[in-house]
C-alpha cells in the first residue's frame, strides 16, 4: 500500500513540477509529447537531471545525471522492481565506462576511442574474468575490417572473412560460410551446415529454406522484405504472415486441416479454435499473451 501510494505521489508530484512527459518504449527513447501518463503504456518523464520511465503507469526504472564537469557527465539508472543498478560515464558526449551491478556483483566495462573512433572495449565480467575487444579500420575510410576478439582475431573483407587461420567464403551479402556449399542451377546457394541439416540461400543472401530431419521452415520475400514463414514436419504446418517485420497473424495445421487462427495484437493475442472446419472457441489473451483474459465458445 506504502509503494503503490509513493507512486501515485511521484506521478503527481512530478506532473505539477514544470515536468516534460514524452511517450517512449523500454529503451528510455522520446517518441512524440504527450499530455501526462496513462495508466496503459510506456512513458518517459523528464524534470530538471532527474528521468522517470513508467510502463503501465509504475516507474520501471528511475535516472539521474550528474556533471562532474563541462567534459564529463555521469548517468545513475536504478530498476524499480530489481536490485540491478546501472552507470555510464560519458566525456565530450562518448561513453568511457559502464558498470552494472546485479546481486552484488559489477560488471565494468571500458571503452577506448582514436580520433573520435571506437577502437576497444575492455570487460570484467560478473564471474570475475576480463576480455578485450578491438576494432582494426582502414587508414583511408575508418571502416572497420577486423576485430579482435580476447586474441581472436577475425577480418573482414567484401568477399572474405578470416578467422583463427581459416579463410571463410562470403557466398552473397550477408552470407558467410565455412561449412560445405553447392551452387544450384538457378543460382541459389545450397548450404550442409552438418549431416542432418540444410539451408539454401538466394543471390541476395535472404534465407529461403531450413531443413532439418523431417522439419522444413520455407521463407518468402516481397524484395527485401520478409512476408511469410511456414514450417512443416510430417503431420503438422504452421504459417506466420508477416508485415513491418514482425508477424501479425499465424494458421496451424493438423494433416492439413485447419486447427487454430491466431491474429497478434499489442493489447493482447486473439486465438481462434477449429474443428472439422467450425470455430469452436475464440481464446482472449492479456497483454503478456500467457494469461487468458476470456473464452467465448460457439
Amino acid at each position: 500500500m506504502k509503494k503503490t501510494l509513493f507512486f501515485i505521489f511521484l506521478i503527481f508530484s512530478v506532473m505539477t513540477l514544470n515536468a516534460e512527459v514524452f511517450k517512449s518504449n523500454q529503451l528510455g527513447q522520446k517518441l512524440e509529447k504527450a499530455d501526462k501518463v496513462e495508466e496503459k503504456g510506456v512513458y518517459l518523464v523528464e524534470e530538471g537531471y532527474m528521468r522517470f520511465l513508467y510502463v503501465d503507469g509504475s516507474v520501471f526504472w528511475t535516472e539521474s545525471t550528474i556533471k562532474n564537469s563541462p567534459e564529463e557527465t555521469v548517468v545513475f539508472r536504478t530498476y524499480e522492481n530489481s536490485d540491478e543498478k546501472l552507470s555510464r560515464t560519458y566525456k565530450d558526449g562518448r561513453l568511457i565506462e559502464e558498470s552494472v551491478t546485479k546481486s552484488g556483483i559489477t560488471k565494468t566495462s571500458s571503452y577506448g576511442y582514436s580520433s573520435g573512433q571506437l577502437i576497444f572495449v575492455s570487460s570484467i565480467d560478473l564471474d570475475g574474468t576480463s576480455s578485450v575487444q578491438s576494432f582494426l579500420r582502414s587508414s583511408d575510410k575508418k571502416d572497420v575490417i577486423g576485430v579482435s576478439d580476447s586474441g581472436s582475431v577475425r577480418f573482414l573483407s567484401d568477399k572474405y572473412a578470416y578467422q583463427n587461420g581459416e579463410v571463410l567464403v562470403n557466398l552473397a551479402p550477408g552470407l558467410v560460410t565455412s561449412g560445405e556449399h553447392k551452387i544450384l542451377e538457378n543460382g541459389d546457394i545450397l548450404i550442409m551446415e552438418d549431416e542432418s541439416t540444410e539451408s539454401v540461400y538466394n543471390q541476395r543472401g535472404q534465407l529461403l529454406s531450413r531443413k532439418k530431419g523431417e522439419k522444413l521452415v520455407t521463407y518468402l520475400y516481397d524484395n527485401d522484405y520478409l512476408i511469410r514463414v511456414e514450417t512443416k514436419d510430417r503431420t503438422s504446418r504452421i504459417v506466420e504472415n508477416y508485415g513491418d517485420g514482425k508477424p501479425y497473424d499465424r494458421y496451424e495445421y493438423e494433416n492439413e486441416v485447419l486447427v487454430s487462427h491466431t491474429v497478434f495484437k499489442d493489447e493482447g493475442n486473439i486465438k481462434t479454435m477449429f474443428s472439422q472446419g467450425r470455430v469452436v472457441a475464440v481464446v482472449y489473451y492479456k497483454r503478456d499473451n500467457r494469461t487468458i483474459d476470456r473464452i467465448e465458445y460457439n
